[in-house]
């Protein structure tokens, strides 16, 4: 199990800033997000302790100027025997999902690297065992003065592609590092996304996020700037005809797109929060619910049918049935099967890939066709929930 983890800074290159976060401050903010205490920081630069007094405390900041201070420096640490040591450079740059992942499956004794492409370097990433850890130590220190022989035996990670990546000392290496973990963005949700969510608005999503992580924008100022763009659409919904409800459903379709933004510009600033993954949720079903109010009352005043209320109200029961089923089965879920198929249920529960299909029926002026088979669908969906929750109790009964 990987205990701590040992950042090396001997130039100030971590200190480069990567989305407006210095790169060494990224890295201890990751290692405490993958579940790791206890970082370490090896440093010739005092410059690098000011930046992450508040993430490390004074004992576990070490000066060394040479590495053959490293002996004593590593010596003085007392790692326990057995335990297992992530080794990073102050100026990589790495995703969180990636380095989590590392952390969790590189358990095992010896040395393991993650890395972009190619064969393990001195620019990678490691785990390696509390005792040889001196060795790794030297070669990621000076790269170019050690022999990184020691390196070429050990078991190799995948992380995404292009990471982890070396911030410069320059804004160009800085700028090629954020794009790659722009890039890296779709892998954090690609087993939630909907087809057209993964081909089509992460692309745009990416695009905007992007351009904002730079910015001071906040993720949950973009939350509430989205809504409100659902919240148009669910009004131009309300107001019934077709030109209003083609352009209604247009403007959903732009909430739909842009509601990746938040999240992506809270994980590339790691900015990411308990509230804000809330708020999304409290929000994305405020528009939800309001858009099919919207397009419900928006038929009944354009045909003075009454179905169309009747419709709504079953469509809204149809949704507290589905909640309510994917709740009965998450409480359920607690092993590892259980709770990816919960994450795959609340992933279909949340699939707004049906905005695509609401403009494609509002060019035809069938929006009715839509609320019909909405209201028949979230029970069906609720129903196939509920008998999967069933039989998966009858098996574990048998057990």
């Amino acid at each position: 199990m990987v205990e701590a983890a040992l950042i090396l800074a001997n130039d100030e290159r971590g200190l480069q800033p990567v989305f407006g976060l210095p790169a060494v401050r990224r890295l201890v903010l990751l290692a405490h997000r993958a579940g790791i205490g206890e970082v370490h920081i090896v440093s010739n630069q005092e410059a690098i302790f000011a930046v992450v007094s508040d993430l490390v405390s004074r004992d576990l900041f070490h000066t060394v100027h040479d590495p053959k201070e490293l002996e004593a420096v590593v010596g003085n640490m007392q790692f326990r025997k057995g335990g297992r040591v992530l080794v990073m450079r102050a100026d990589h740059v790495i995703d969180g999902k990636s380095l989590s992942a590392f952390v969790q499956t590189s358990d095992r004794v010896g040395i393991h690297a993650l890395k972009s492409d190619g064969r393990a370097c001195a620019e990678a990433i490691y785990t390696v065992d509390a005792d040889a850890l001196l060795p790794v130590l030297r070669v990621a220190w000076a790269p170019f003065e050690s022999d990184p022989g020691i390196l070429d035996s050990a078991e190799q990670v995948e992380a995404c592609p292009g990471l982890p990546a070396i911030v410069g000392g320059d804004d160009e290496r800085a700028g090629t590092a954020e794009d790659r973990l722009a890039a890296a963005l779709p892998s954090a949700t690609a087993n939630r996304d909907g087809f057209m969510a993964r081909h089509v608005d992460r692309h745009f999503s990416r695009l905007i996020s992007r351009r904002l992580a730079c910015t001071s924008v906040t993720p949950n100022g973009i939350t509430l700037f989205n809504t409100a763009i659902g919240l148009t659409g669910a009004f131009l919904l309300f107001r019934g005809g077709y030109w209003s409800q083609l352009i209604g459903t247009l403007f959903f379709l732009l909430c739909v797109v842009v509601d990746g933004v938040d999240g992506e510009v809270a994980r590339l600033k790691l900015q990411e929060t308990a509230f804000g993954h809330h708020l999304d949720i409290v929000t994305d079903n405020i528009v939800h619910v309001a858009i099919f109010v919207g397009l419900a009352i928006g038929l009944y005043r354009e045909t003075g049918n009454g179905i169309y209320i009747d419709l709504l109200w079953l469509l809204l029961g149809g949704f507290i049935l589905c909640a309510a089923s994917v709740y009965r089965v998450s409480g359920a879920g607690r092993d590892k099967a259980g709770s990816t198929v919960v994450e795959r249920l609340t992933g279909l529960l949340a699939n707004r890939d049906f905005a695509y299909l609401l403009v494609v029926l509002a060019i035809l002026g069938r929006l009715n066709w839509f609320l019909i088979g909405a209201a028949a669908g979230s029970y069906l969906f609720a129903a196939a929930v509920l008998a999967f929750d069933l039989r998966r109790r009858r098996l574990s009964a048998r057990e």
